[in-house]
């Protein structure tokens, strides 16, 4: 019997395992060295590509931070749907609350170097404040809604301020994602969840 020879992966497929290979890296290469020393030539040399083909990806630096930000985001949007699923109002809210502290034990790395990222987006001037504006608007937008639907079904209180809560959700995830980035050993995240959480659901409850 003649053994199969593995099928060749097309152009395409072989694009997105090697996208996939570099933005793994770049990741690695953030956390270990911050932003600074996060580089084309550095990328190449971590994964094993030319720099010209890091360079003909990502173009810059710049352009290099962005696409991790989207492959992290992306990531995290995948978790977050299949955890939701059809839910709405209140059930929604906490169970994004709950599958954000999953995507944490699950990809400890996309997190942090995201985190790294985002504070550079704070910088003055910094190129990367636009796309992070636009993934936490984004963000506040989904919560908001989850709010507006379960005000409408009943299961949310009327007197709740859905952007505001919407801003305090999203600041009480990367609040947390900071003081875990200080002291991940002496951050007790599960406690820190679950006393988040259930504060969270209490001012959700109708009146």
């Amino acid at each position: 019997m003649v053994a199969q020879l593995p099928r060749k992966l097309t152009q395409e497929e072989r694009t997105a395992q090697s996208d996939r290979s570099l933005i793994d890296a770049a990741i690695a290469l953030i956390i270990e060295k911050g932003t600074e020393g996060t580089t084309l030539l550095a990328l190449g040399e971590r994964s094993g590509y030319s720099r010209g083909l890091v360079t003909y990806r990502f173009g810059t630096k710049s352009g290099l931070f962005k696409a991790v930000i989207k492959q992290v985001s992306d990531r995290w949007i995948k978790t977050l749907e299949s955890a939701v699923g059809r839910q709405t109002g209140a059930a929604a809210i906490m169970a994004c609350f709950d599958a954000y502290y999953g995507f944490v034990q699950q990809c400890p790395d996309d997190i942090r170097a995201l985190n790294i990222l985002n504070q550079r987006a704070c910088e003055p001037g910094s190129e990367l404040r636009d796309i992070v504006c636009k993934v936490v608007q984004k963000q506040m937008w989904q919560v908001n809604q989850w709010v507006t639907q379960g005000q409408a079904d009943g299961t949310i209180t009327a007197a709740l301020d859905g952007q505001a809560f919407a801003a305090q959700f999203i600041a009480s995830h990367r609040g947390i994602t900071a003081l875990w980035m200080l002291d991940d050993a002496g951050c007790d995240w599960q406690r820190l969840h679950m006393q988040s959480r259930n504060f969270l659901d209490h001012q959700l409850q109708p009146s």
